[in-house]
């Protein structure tokens, strides 16, 4: 494997660490919120797509939401790339 190759791998590697982070960070403070408004500690099913619709809808998180796409976006084109480097 070339150099470029192991940069590229390793370059992957952190994105994913770091987009998993943010997701789960996310996915936690949804949680959260749920909890705080709800007093419930379970989402059911029925309640699941109004949860994440009010996430994806409110305006105090469009920037987390934001980073997120962007570095999904920089992994996805790192992969791309990956398949020619590789």
């Amino acid at each position: 494997m070339s150099g470029l190759g192991i940069f590229v791998l390793i370059v992957q590697g952190v994105l994913f660490a770091l987009w998993t982070f943010l997701m789960f960070r996310a996915l936690f403070g949804i949680m959260r919120r749920f909890h705080a408004e709800t007093g419930n500690y379970l989402i059911g099913p029925s309640t699941v797509i109004a949860v994440y619709a009010a996430y994806l809808k409110d305006p105090t998180y469009r920037s987390e939401r934001r980073i997120i796409l962007l570095v999904l976006g920089l992994l996805m084109a790192l992969s791309i790339l990956a398949t020619n480097v590789l």
